[in-house]
């Protein structure tokens, strides 16, 4: 992909459901480490597995059992505070409304220090990069957001890609000090308030965070019930093109902040990802990297994966994960929907090899295979002896015997 990083002026997620904001920030590419084959894993995350963005024009039935949602613009600080205590809660209130109408659980994520409240020379964008000048007015603000909405926001995602220059300029020492802070600050107001390490972002200095989460820890951390990821594909990982990231890449990403998970003995959730711009994905293609974004993502362990879908204009560029065409799923939203009816109530078993990935789908009933050809556009022979049926991302299902020709779009083998 030609940039990863992202300018989200605010999100909070619906962990079937997430409100987002604006991203758009280019970053500098890095490589995680990766492994010729995996070994299967098994995985058996909660129910809800799989979130999405959703406009808030559409009926978020749409979207249902995967869950929808809506996207937050100008919910980040700075927007909400942009005069020190005077607080414009329109926006916010508005999908907090929209989540609870329709049973959404959320996670709400800090970002955007207004820029009476930045540190002097700050960068400033879509508010300024943290940390603020004094720690108490980040926390009024969290006391502020956490009295107005106690039980109504599930989880706080700590801040957003602190890894990214234009969202943070502190130590990991001032993050970490600035999330106990926050974390003290809810949990006084909402004990039953979770909270998710700040979103490390994929592409820039992400070695580096992963490698200092021991200091973010010493310093106040480590108190969190998940570590959050922002998984996006890096095209110098891709084997051939960016399809080919919704595969090993991807696996590499999650197995890389597991490490930092497993310190905590907690799950690590993606509260954004995706392919990124639509401009750098073939529309052809789009279906079966959805599809297999969330296949590998549960088989390695995610609690939650929430797509990340963005409109802000008509121009692909301005344009992220898009799922839907005006009101209804798009091909790829319909392979979404799908697969979370796949996935739904299963342990996931993903390894790859001889040219092809294949799922295991146990548990909830009969067991079944997911299986499609793991070298881009090449077709794969595999012999499915002992299936009888196939069923596409569109839900079609068809006789089969013997051997099958795969592609590079799943397909489910029962």
């Amino acid at each position: 992909m030609k940039s990863i990083g992202i300018l989200a002026t605010s999100f909070f997620v619906l962990l079937g459901a997430l409100c987002f904001t604006t991203r758009n920030v280019p970053s500098t590419a890095v490589h995680f480490s990766s492994s010729a084959t995996p070994a299967a894993t098994v995985h058996a995350p909660d129910d809800g597995f799989f979130g999405i963005t959703a406009d808030p024009r559409v009926d978020p039935g749409q979207y249902l059992p995967i869950a929808a949602l809506g996207k937050c613009i100008g919910c980040a600080w700075t927007y909400i505070e942009d005069r020190k205590g005077a607080f414009d809660w329109e926006n916010l209130d508005r999908y907090v409304g929209f989540a609870q109408q329709h049973g959404i659980p959320m996670i709400f994520d800090f970002l955007g220090v207004p820029k009476w409240a930045a540190r002097p020379g700050a960068e400033c964008s879509f508010g300024c990069a943290g940390p603020p000048a004094q720690l108490s007015d980040i926390t009024d603000y969290a006391r502020a957001v956490a009295t107005r909405y106690k039980g109504r926001i599930q989880w706080y995602e700590l801040w957003n890609e602190p890894n990214n220059s234009p969202f943070w300029a502190g130590t990991v020492a001032d993050l970490g000090r600035q999330s106990r802070a926050i974390y003290e600050t809810i949990h006084a107001i909402d004990p039953q308030a979770k909270f998710i390490t700040p979103g490390v972002a994929v592409g820039t200095n992400t070695q580096k965070m992963l490698s200092e989460f021991d200091a973010y820890f010493a310093a106040g951390g480590g108190f969190e019930d998940a570590v959050g990821l922002h998984s996006y594909p890096l095209k110098n990982d891709c084997e051939k093109d960016a399809l080919d990231c919704a595969g090993q890449p991807l696996v590499n990403q999650v197995k890389s902040i597991s490490l930092v998970a497993a310190k905590l003995g907690k799950p690590v959730i993606i509260t954004e990802g995706g392919w990124g711009p639509d401009e750098d994905l073939p529309k052809g293609e789009r279906a079966a990297f959805a599809a297999r974004w969330l296949i590998l993502a549960r088989s390695a362990g995610v609690k939650y994966a929430v797509w990340f879908a963005f409109q802000r204009s008509g121009r692909p560029s301005d344009s992220w994960g898009t799922i839907w065409n005006g009101s209804t799923l798009d091909p790829a939203g319909i392979a979404c929907k799908t697969v979370a009816e796949w996935l739904e109530g299963k342990k996931v078993a993903c390894s790859s090899g001889d040219g092809a990935w294949s799922c295991t789908l146990s548990g909830g009933g009969k067991s079944a295979l997911i299986v499609w050809g793991a070298s881009g556009k090449k077709v794969t022979e595999f012999n499915a002896k002992g299936y009888s049926q196939v069923i596409d991302l569109n839900g079609n299902t068809s006789p089969i015997s013997g051997t099958i020709t795969l592609s590079q779009t799943p397909v489910l083998l029962q």
